[in-house]
């Protein structure tokens, strides 16, 4: 799931769609899905754009100063 929202980070996906790209289907399936993408967002990974739609949280930037 990261790769796909990686290929265009600044753009937002909904569920819905992410679920059917990684071939999860089923009543019980895709509501365990929504609920970790929920919590994926809750912890920072992911950013809630509006219910149902996330992208991907900004990464920060590394430091390689000496």
């Amino acid at each position: 799931m990261q790769a796909i929202l990686q290929q265009a980070p600044e753009h937002a996906r909904r569920a819905e769609d992410l679920a059917a790209a990684l071939g999860i289907t089923g009543k019980k399936k895709l509501h365990s899905f929504y609920v970790q993408m929920s919590a994926w967002a809750s912890r920072g990974r992911l950013v809630k754009v509006v219910p149902g739609t996330y992208r991907i949280a900004p990464q920060p930037a590394i430091d390689t100063t000496p």
